[in-house]
């Protein structure tokens, strides 16, 4: 059962951890306020942490409000572009082939007769896509991250681009392989960085800066521009 308290009119969703030492507090792109809490925490303790945050959390919701809507729907018409790792390739409308999508010779080429179901199957090439570039660069970053998942999982996680789940499985969301590839490698590292660092404390972005030196300023290109990819 999720829980949630009321501080001065805003809601807040409450998500316990075992690995959590301390409350984590955060502001989703949908404006969603989370606070990332231990086991056994009291309800008080997240409400004194909002108050005392209410002037931090009030501007996050500020910069949410204020950033440009979602990407426009996509119609699925031919010359229409659909990003791949931040490159943009046309579509073309074919009348035959085996698979319903295919991205061939820098065009996508999908089943004229396919066109009502598009968005399906886009973000199923897009999430079998992404398992594969995950798991490689997973593989690529073992040696420099301090911990493994235990799996990892692809699928539609609204406005957020990844999450770490307390058994130690990562979630990325389909929508990751439209990113150009620093972007995208940055939502991997940052997600394998929480398995041994939940919170967004001194000492995780110390590591992932150790990892990947310009993180901050990929954090600030995705923030200001992640609403391209997600349609």
């Amino acid at each position: 059962m999720t829980e949630s308290v009321e501080v001065h009119g805003l809601e807040v969703t409450i998500r316990r951890s075992e690995r959590r030492r301390t409350i984590g507090l955060s502001v989703e792109q949908d404006g969603l306020i989370v606070a990332t809490v231990p086991r056994d925490a009291p309800i008080r303790s997240v409400e004194a942490l909002l108050e005392a945050k209410a002037g931090w959390v009030s501007e996050k919701l500020r910069l949410v409000e204020s950033r440009p809507n979602a990407a426009s729907p996509k119609q699925f018409v031919p010359g229409e572009g659909f990003p791949y790792l931040g490159r943009d390739y046309r579509l073309q409308l074919v009348e035959k082939q085996e698979e319903p999508l295919r991205l061939e010779s820098g065009r996508w080429k999908l089943l004229r007769e396919a066109v009502p179901h598009g968005r399906d199957h886009f973000e199923n090439w897009y999430r079998n896509a992404a398992y594969e570039w995950v798991e490689e660069r997973i593989n690529r970053f073992a040696n420099r991250v301090p911990a493994r998942p235990s799996t990892f999982e692809v699928r539609a996680l609204g406005y957020r681009w990844g999450s770490c789940g307390q058994d130690g499985r990562l979630h990325f969301h389909w929508a990751l392989m439209q990113l150009p590839r620093a972007l995208a490698e940055y939502v991997v590292v940052h997600e394998l960085i929480h398995l041994s660092h939940p919170s967004h404390d001194e000492s995780f972005w110390r590591e992932f800066k150790r990892i990947i030196p310009d993180a901050e300023e990929r954090r600030a290109v995705l923030a200001a521009e992640g609403h391209r990819w997600l349609w």
